[in-house]
């Protein structure tokens, strides 16, 4: 797995488990679009 892969996947467990937080939102769309720059 990459560590998008691994990223993605925690990202989604912690969304499922229903703590959907503005601030985990804002570092997971940085972290994309420092992967989008790739």
């Amino acid at each position: 797995m990459t560590p998008e892969e691994i990223f993605d996947a925690g990202f989604k467990a912690y969304k499922d488990a229903g703590e959907n937080h503005p601030l985990v939102e804002k570092i997971v769309n940085k972290v994309k679009k420092e992967n989008d720059k790739k």
